[in-house]
């Protein structure tokens, strides 16, 4: 899933990103998930929790408070999100490395310009997020690789980590919270109990994958998809 955020006080500027968003997820091989929240001011955007934004869509001249002003405001709270300044005004691009801005695009926003500036968001994203996940034990915050992670499932409400050196962790968070989190990095939820990483995945039976020596079910109404996002993860590797 990834989370973007418009920032824009004009409706039309809105309509026609939205329209434009829309087609460029609709035509990603990888056909992720996206969420939008649309805000018309920056100060009510910096009221909500933002910390998992993957991308942010900025204006930089509104009413108050700057677009320019509010990533500044992102990068004090060490969010390391990509974002890209939609402007008509050229001349405030060369304030765009002190908040680390990925790009400009100046207005009328271009279907093309927006489309490669947000696949390149993306992958770079899939680049630098594909690096650690923070696991609550109890009280105690352990670190976690992704890529080493074969697969989770849920027993009894806890929650037991698969590692590919054959250890296990222990969590209470729910299974959905992780499945959420971890699908653009090729997991698959692949039954109500068990996410799996792709990559991991040796063999795909009727009813079942095999990863190492594990055998994991899957469900009969997610075994179509299953294999459809294995084939194009696989596929491109190759």
């Amino acid at each position: 899933m990834y989370n973007i955020v418009i920032c824009e006080d004009n409706k039309e500027q809105i309509k026609i990103i939205l329209n434009y968003l829309r087609i460029i997820f609709e035509n990603i091989d990888d056909n992720y998930n996206y969420n939008i929240n649309i805000f018309n001011s920056a100060e009510e955007m910096l009221e909500k929790n933002i910390d998992d934004v993957d991308i942010f869509l900025l204006d930089i001249k509104m009413k108050k408070m700057s677009g320019m002003e509010a990533a500044q405001n992102i990068r004090s709270r060490g969010i390391n999100s990509e974002i890209i300044f939609l402007t008509g005004l050229i001349e405030y691009a060369k304030d765009g490395y002190k908040v680390r801005a990925y790009r400009y695009i100046l207005k009328p926003i271009k279907f093309d310009e927006l489309q490669e500036s947000i696949l390149n968001c993306i992958e770079e994203i899939n680049k630098n997020k594909r690096k650690y996940f923070l696991i609550d034990q109890n009280g105690k915050i352990e670190k976690i690789k992704i890529d080493l992670i074969k697969y989770i499932e849920i027993n009894r409400k806890e929650l037991i980590i698969h590692l590919v050196d054959k250890n296990i962790i222990y969590s209470w968070k729910s299974i959905a919270e992780f499945d959420k989190k971890l699908e653009k990095y090729g997991f698959f939820r692949v039954h109500k109990s068990f996410l799996v990483n792709m990559i991991y995945i040796d063999l795909i039976t009727n009813d079942a994958v095999i990863i190492g020596e594990d055998k994991v079910p899957v469900s009969k109404y997610r075994i179509k998809d299953l294999k459809q996002k294995f084939t194009r993860l696989i596929g491109r590797k190759i």
